[in-house]
């Protein structure tokens, strides 16, 4: 019986002309499944950086100012490109880990917790050693696109028309203007708070400075500011009720 079972395959070997696949193909495949294996958690694990920074950076509290709900607000902006990249990055890890010789044996439920697992590690250290700020900065400096593509502080901070203007001072043109470039590289000429409140500006005006300002647009790419904060500023809850109801004031008196 062996011996027919034999016959018979060894002359479907000849008829068909099957040839032995050689053992370097094989290794080759194998190299190559685990370094897209290796490149995909890197990237995730980069991706999980960005991720980190975006949402320890985002100002949660000036939804009210937008007059956006908190639905709305959390919508627009979380970091969808960073999601999107993380999922495509842990999903081509997983496929390809099915790939190799022993993946079979790990069901991909228990592969995606040890890879999940490993980021959430990967984040704590970012968190307590900084390396998400300085990833961050250093693709904001070598990575054009990089701006456009992450969402974050520079983003809310890109709404002049909603009152929030952000960017980096180029030059002081007196004790009341400066002219700022914002991060779309547009310049506006930015008039100091008219009120003589000492909390309204709480940052050097020098060139070079990068501040966030809350204020409004009086006309075409000039800006009249009622708060001026350094860049690192977080505002709270409080200082935009009262931020709010002064808007509001302000815009009942315009209309009598």
């Amino acid at each position: 019986m062996d011996n027919k079972i034999s016959e018979k395959i060894l002359t479907k070997i000849k008829q068909d002309q099957i040839k032995p696949t050689a053992k370097w193909k094989y290794t080759s495949r194998d190299v190559l499944i685990w370094i897209t294996i290796s490149l995909t958690i890197v990237l995730a694990g980069l991706v999980t950086l960005l991720l980190i920074f975006t949402l320890k950076n985002i100002d949660w509290n000036l939804y009210e100012l937008l007059s956006y709900s908190r639905l709305r607000f959390l919508l627009i902006t979380l970091p969808h490109v960073w999601i999107v990249l993380l999922i495509a990055f842990l999903m081509t890890s997983l496929l390809a880990y099915k790939k190799t010789r022993k993946g079979y044996r790990h069901s991909m439920l228990g592969i995606m917790g040890a890879v999940l697992i490993a980021l959430f590690i990967v984040g704590l250290l970012a968190y307590y050693f900084g390396w998400d700020r300085k990833l961050h900065h250093a693709f904001e400096d070598k990575v054009p696109v990089y701006r456009k593509m992450a969402p974050g502080p520079e983003r809310q901070w890109s709404h002049p028309r909603m009152g929030l203007l952000g960017g980096k001072i180029v030059k002081v043109e007196s004790a009341q203007t400066f002219k700022l470039e914002d991060f779309h590289g547009r310049v506006w000429l930015v008039i100091m708070p008219e009120e003589q409140n000492p909390r309204a500006v709480t940052v050097k005006i020098i060139p070079g400075e990068k501040v966030k300002i809350i204020g409004r647009p009086v006309k075409n790419h000039v800006f009249q500011a009622r708060l001026v904060r350094a860049w690192g500023w977080r505002p709270n809850r409080y200082e935009m009720k009262i931020f709010i109801q002064k808007k509001k004031n302000f815009n009942e008196s315009n209309e009598n």
